[in-house]
């Protein structure tokens, strides 16, 4: 997973703002006395970590009166040894192989230093205290009291026989750039970086692709548009990884993530069975699944199934993209043509987050009933609006426009100046100041409107 140096961990410690890595083994740590290597070359004597006491600073015989076992070293497989005294780590590889002299060196050097032995191949790197900044687009400067990485379901299964898996809150992150972070995060963040692109089936008229969930977004949309693959052109430039997608069933320009879904493979967070969810067990919705209701924080997403066409039917009645391809002279346009005007729009509109931070569209467009809609035309003619099925959806940029808010800061949290629906850190804005911000907008547009803002992004 990561690279670094193992440690032992200690409690996580904000005031003293450590940052320490640590190799877990599936269920405990291994606490080896480096005092055996003086006396059998070949053999290393290990106690269990809960009986020595975790976390010890004594010296490696500590654990000399504890239930032992030997273990020897396997001629084939190096074993990573990790060595710590104070403060200070360091770590080495000894091989079976290794001569006599060359452990009675090490043994000599190391008498009294504590060690955790761990290998690698059965083993998950966790990081203590870890800044978030780097893992979300708002920028936010909050700090997970654990943090690992995900790269496949192996890895996964490894975690959850830890006992921080098993005692610690837990939050699945993606590419963060669907997240607010309102304070330190207390227990482990998740982050998956699981990889593929797998076509699964194939024929004239349309191909089943597989792709894992720790797979950027908009680099499958490309991967899609160079091949000739249509339906997720309309959702070009939409930041996050594959995963979050079905969660939030991301959508834009009229297209809508739960139209080309085919199903996802998760697993179960209690039992780590393996389930595959299809379109119907999803329960998707506008922005919605049931993993953002019944089944928030049950599941982790390792994969999504996705059917795309190869007769392309486009979809261009939505915002100006007739206009914009009008202005670039396509009159016959295709799924290329629809993702570079998709971006063209986007990219005059939003924000870069390397630049600007921010989360894209902080709120949802509001749905309404018909009814309601009638009542708030008489009061402000030419509102906009879209169908969403029997009901009326209003922009919600529209309504923070119309209360002047566009533009607008508290602090460094503020309203994107040419698009209402962001909201930005323009430096030093904290996770709260944001949260702050989009109170008042919301006050603002319930008094004006009598419509209620729901967040789009997840509060944590």
């Amino acid at each position: 997973m990561g690279n670094g140096t193992g440690a032992l961990l200690r409690n996580p410690d904000p005031a003293r703002g450590c940052k320490k890595s640590g190799y877990y083994p599936q269920s405990k740590r291994a606490v080896v006395d480096f005092t055996a290597l003086f006396f059998v070359p070949d053999a290393i004597t290990i106690s269990d970590a809960r009986s020595a006491g975790s976390g010890s600073q004594g010296s490696a015989g500590s654990g000399s009166q504890e239930c032992r076992r030997t273990a020897f070293q396997s001629k084939k497989n190096g074993r990573f040894i990790c060595a710590k005294r104070y403060h200070a780590s360091i770590c080495i590889t000894i091989p079976a192989v290794f001569s006599y002299g060359i452990h009675y060196l090490f043994a000599s050097f190391f008498f009294k230093y504590q060690v955790s032995r761990v290998s690698r191949k059965n083993s998950i790197m966790i990081r203590e205290w870890v800044s978030l900044k780097p893992h979300n687009s708002f920028r936010i400067d909050a700090n997970a009291a654990f943090f690992t990485e995900i790269s496949s379901t192996a890895d996964l299964l490894r975690l959850m026989d830890t006992a921080i898996f098993l005692e610690q809150p837990r939050y699945i992150l993606g590419g963060g750039s669907n997240t607010l972070f309102t304070q330190d995060f207390p227990g482990l963040i998740m982050k998956i970086r699981i990889p593929g692109i797998t076509v699964l089936s194939e024929n004239d008229r349309e191909v089943i692709l597989q792709t894992g969930a720790g797979v950027n977004w908009d680099d499958l949309v490309h991967h899609t548009i160079d091949r000739g693959w249509g339906g997720l052109e309309n959702l070009s430039m939409i930041p996050g990884e594959t995963g979050a997608a079905p969660i939030q069933n991301i959508g834009a320009y009229g297209v809508e993530l739960d139209s080309v879904f085919v199903s996802l493979d998760a697993l179960d967070l209690k039992t780590g069975e393996p389930t595959r969810f299809d379109r119907e067990m999803c329960r998707f919705g506008y922005r919605d699944s049931i993993f953002k209701r019944d089944l928030k924080g049950k599941f982790l997403i390792t994969a999504v199934t996705l059917r795309l066409s190869k007769q392309h039917r486009l979809h261009l009645e939505y915002g100006n993209l007739k206009e914009v391809l009008k202005a670039d002279g396509i009159t016959d346009p295709d799924i290329r043509h629809i993702g570079s005007a998709v971006r063209k729009i986007r990219s005059s509109k939003l924000p870069d987050p390397a630049v600007t931070g921010n989360a894209g569209s902080f709120f949802k467009n509001p749905v309404i009933t018909q009814d309601q809609f009638l009542k708030l035309s008489e009061t402000h003619p030419g509102i906009p609006s879209y169908p969403a099925g029997n009901q009326i959806k209003i922009p919600a940029a529209w309504l923070i426009d119309q209360c002047g808010l566009k533009g607008k800061r508290l602090g460094d949290a503020g309203v994107h100046e040419r698009h209402a629906l962001i909201l930005v850190n323009h430096g030093k804005a904290t996770g709260r100041d944001i949260l702050d911000l989009a109170d008042t907008i919301r006050a603002e547009v319930l008094d004006r409107f009598g419509i209620t803002l729901e967040p789009e992004v997840n509060l944590v």
